[in-house]
């Protein structure tokens, strides 16, 4: 019997487990607690919490990945040597996407 192979969504969910570990690790401003609160509606609000970061700093990811890959592929970003890239979060960087209009 074959292993099925698993979709872009188990990948999904395994990078968005890991973030969400490391953001619990990090704990930035001490703002969880590990372990969890006893009162299930206040551990329900900080799971619910970090699951949202996780799924920002996930979504940039692929995003960034999109934008610098992919489209700089399609542009000939990588062929031409440019140092040009298409990332929203460079703004007022001499290469900047906004810079250029």
């Amino acid at each position: 019997m074959s292993t099925p192979i698993p979709h872009h969504g188990a990948y999904a969910s395994l990078s968005l487990k890991y973030v969400a570990e490391r953001i619990l690790a990090i704990n930035e401003n001490g703002n969880f607690k590990n372990p969890p609160f006893s009162d299930s509606e206040v551990c329900d609000g900080q799971d619910e919490e970090i699951f949202q970061r996780a799924r920002l700093v996930n979504t940039y990811c692929f995003v960034q990945t999109i934008l610098r890959d992919y489209v700089g592929a399609i542009l000939g970003l990588a062929r031409d040597g440019s140092p040009w890239r298409l990332d929203p979060l460079t703004v007022g960087s001499e290469y900047d996407f906004f810079s250029l209009c």
